[in-house]
């Protein structure tokens, strides 16, 4: 036990590791193309001791990833028109990967 934490709780750190990529490319003045894809994770050996029950999903995340690809149209100096794709994926230490999908459309006015 830490004597120097309250109420008697322990403090360990954990060797996260993660890290960041992302490509873009302008096919001329009007349309650009994104990709980018982001990773952050822990061993899962490190967590396991600690993992609760799976009521508590979101205490017990092990890593989580992100790949995501965006559209950006600008028909003029002043509006632009995005659409995005994103994939998340979440993977607890004791149960299944879980994933979702997000599609984003937008507009907007610079000034």
């Amino acid at each position: 036990m830490n004597p120097l934490s309250p109420v008697g709780y322990s403090f360990r750190t954990l060797h996260d590791f993660g890290g960041w990529a992302q490509f873009k490319e302008r096919a001329n003045e009007h349309l650009e193309f994104n990709l980018a894809f982001g990773t952050d994770q822990v061993p899962a050996a490190q967590l396991r001791p600690y993992a609760g029950n799976q009521i508590s999903y979101y205490l017990n995340l092990a890593r989580n990833r992100t790949y995501t690809g965006n559209i950006i149209y600008r028909p003029s100096a002043y509006l632009l028109f995005s659409l995005e794709y994103r994939h998340l994926q979440s993977s607890p230490v004791n149960y299944y990967t879980a994933t979702g999908d997000i599609i984003g459309i937008a507009t907007g006015y610079r000034f």
